[in-house]
């Protein structure tokens, strides 16, 4: 996906263009929405290594979804003066968030749109991370903060007392509703195999099946190249380069842990 800056540059754009009033912080958070599941999956998984990778990883997909990033907006627009300017401004950019990330070529990735009538990923790949058009869009961002950072409006919240506790309680409920939705959505993102992470933890069967990994950094040794999975499997890799940058790539298992791979792309190794 493309960094946080490069959705400003764009997102702020066509915010300003919707509604000359739109606030860059509201701005900013829309931006960031959609990715909130996959920030707290790397922090969780790695403060709390014991709990299942794959398990994570279906929950941060069904949380990504367009349908449930709505709800979190509905709970962060309750906290404004304006929750219907604010509602449709944060989801709109959530929105706008998914189909930019979209654009980018992201193999064994994707963003889901339509959740959960389908759990189909869809990815355009129009260009991959370390295109020109990523920094593009990521010098347009500075600008756009460099530009409306002098604005930096406080966040108001509704005043009222008898509302603040109608919205406090409104919150907390859209807040259960954030976490527990992709509990109960989670069997969609396995179903589709959603990132293949069903096809890599289901090591008995998975022979013969086509995977796929994403910027991944191989483990090159004197038995041969490896890529790591999420629950830390070193899966041999058959016809791979022997590259120390990140890579993306796909192959078929020819085995249980052993991959013959049909395609790689060679990734740069500064960090996104």
């Amino acid at each position: 996906m493309p960094n946080t800056l490069a959705h400003v540059g764009v997102q702020v754009a066509i915010s300003r263009a919707l509604w000359r009033d739109a606030e860059l912080r509201w701005i900013s958070l829309g931006c960031v929405i959609p990715d909130l599941p996959w920030i707290a999956q790397r922090a969780i998984t790695t403060l709390l290594p014991q709990i299942d990778p794959y398990e994570m990883r279906f929950y941060a997909v069904a949380q990504a979804s367009l349908a449930v990033s709505l709800v979190a907006c509905a709970g962060f627009a309750l906290l404004s003066r304006r929750p219907r300017h604010v509602f449709l401004l944060l989801s709109v950019n959530a929105v706008l968030h998914l189909l930019l990330d979209a654009l980018q070529t992201k193999w064994a990735n994707g963003v889901h749109l339509f959740a959960p009538f389908s759990w189909t990923i869809w990815n355009a790949g129009w260009f991959w991370p370390e295109s020109p058009w990523t920094w593009f869009l990521t010098a347009l961002g500075l600008g756009a903060f460099a530009w409306l950072w002098r604005e930096r409006p406080p966040v108001q919240v509704a005043p009222a007392p008898a509302i603040r506790r109608q919205r406090v309680l409104a919150v907390v409920a859209l807040g259960v509703v954030y976490m527990a939705a992709p509990l109960v959505l989670r069997a969609g993102p396995e179903e589709a195999d959603s990132h293949f992470a069903r096809t890599l933890r289901d090591r008995e069967v998975r022979a013969g099946r086509a995977v796929e990994f994403d910027r991944e950094g191989l483990v090159v040794t004197d038995a041969g190249t490896f890529v790591r999975t999420l629950s830390g499997e070193r899966i041999a890799l058959v016809g791979a380069p022997v590259s120390g940058q990140p890579i993306s790539i796909r192959g078929v298992f020819a085995a249980r842990d052993q991959v013959r791979v049909s395609d790689w792309h060679d990734h740069s190794s500064w960090p996104r």
